[in-house]
């Protein structure tokens, strides 16, 4: 299934988006080089990524526990949706 950002043309691959958040904590050497090489590819794609990643770090410990939880919940949402297709 692909969705389009209204103002960005370009195809989002929600397989992509999902191994990229399922994996954000590595448990081999291979992970972590794949999220880095990830996380570059999307911040010079995108480089207002930047920001949002400096505000991340910024954010209290509890704000981001917070938030993460949605991003499982709209994560599990999506793949629901995505079995039904």
């Amino acid at each position: 299934m692909k969705l389009k950002h209204e103002k960005n043309t370009k195809s989002i691959n929600i397989e992509e988006f999902k191994a990229l958040a399922n994996n954000l904590i590595p448990t081999t050497p291979e992970q972590a080089e794949w999220i880095c090489n990830e996380v570059e590819r999307l911040t010079q794609e995108h480089p207002e990524l930047k920001e949002k990643f400096k505000e991340w770090n910024k954010m209290p410990e509890s704000e981001r526990k917070e938030l993460e939880e949605i991003i499982q919940h709209i994560l599990a949402e999506a793949d629901r949706a995505h079995q039904k297709w």
